[in-house]
């Protein structure tokens, strides 16, 4: 009797201990830390991860993960028409002028968008129409060859929470909470020393909210992590900065601008009345 009990005291710490262990592992292993928790502009270029650490999280192990809210549009225009506003025909050449790398390490893999002439229709009944910007992923195998995966049009002036998937060589690209492209590469991509970027100076807009993981994230982990960080929405809460003023706030109600015809309210009323004269009088 006393070795039956004994028995199953061992059963159950061993039982315990197990999931105790697995519970760790598991939660560690999808814990995600917020590389940029406040809101970055896109029309310069900002880093997210320097090289070291894409090597250690996106290109040691077998899969890899990187996400983040975008709110885009093009803004210089004179990089925005350069070149036709065709998508050109996938080739082994370098991928087109037209398109600017929104996100993504230099010769490894990069997201684009291009400008285009298609516009999405807002919800709604509302008549409302977003412009939209033509998207793809290039995946570099070589250093003179890669892989266009196209994918849907990339909605401007509205936020999206953009996520690159990667099991081994398998690149899902996922909008919000939708998987949107689904391709496998002959070869794996170039593991080059190159820092993890986001923006152009071509672009406008904002960024927040970016995430890494050395593994690949399911689809309902990626929309477990965006309602986290989203409203009811599904846009981060953030606040945009205010427009500069060149005078104090302050001062507002008192300014005038020079050479308009107003005075601040702290002068003296003029006098109204005038004597009038004439040379005919």
């Amino acid at each position: 009797m006393g070795f039956l009990v004994t028995s199953v005291i061992i059963i159950l710490l061993v039982t315990i201990v197990t999931y105790t262990v697995i519970g760790i592992v598991y939660s560690s292993s999808n814990t995600y830390t917020d590389l940029l928790p406040s809101l970055t502009s896109l029309s310069a270029e900002a880093q997210i991860l320097d090289s070291g650490s894409v090597k250690t999280t996106l290109q040691s192990q077998g899969g890899s993960t990187v996400a983040g809210f975008f709110n885009v549009q093009f803004g210089d225009r004179t990089v925005r028409m350069k070149g036709p506003l065709v998508t050109p025909e996938p080739s082994n050449q370098h991928p087109a002028l037209t398109y600017t790398t929104l996100l993504g390490v230099k010769n490894s893999f990069e997201f684009q968008i291009a400008p285009s002439r298609l516009f999405f229709d807002v919800a709604g009944g509302t008549n409302v129409k977003l412009p939209q910007s033509t998207a793809q992923l290039i995946v570099y195998t070589t250093p003179n060859e890669f892989t266009t995966i196209p994918l849907p049009p990339l909605t401007q002036q509205s936020w999206i929470f953009i996520s690159i998937l990667r099991d081994g060589r398998r690149f899902d690209v996922m909008y919000d909470d939708k998987i949107v492209a689904s391709h496998r590469t002959d070869m794996y991509p170039m593991a080059l020393p190159n820092p993890l970027v986001i923006g152009d100076k071509a672009l406008l807009g904002h960024a927040i909210h970016m995430f890494t993981k050395s593994s690949r994230a399911t689809p309902s982990q990626i929309s477990a992590l965006r309602a986290s960080y989203s409203d009811m929405t599904g846009q981060p809460p953030v606040k945009f900065p205010l427009p500069f003023l060149p005078i104090p706030f302050g001062t507002v109600q008192t300014a005038c601008v020079p050479g308009m015809p107003c005075n601040p309210v702290s002068a003296p009323p003029t006098n109204t009345l005038k004597a009038w004269s004439s040379r005919y009088a």
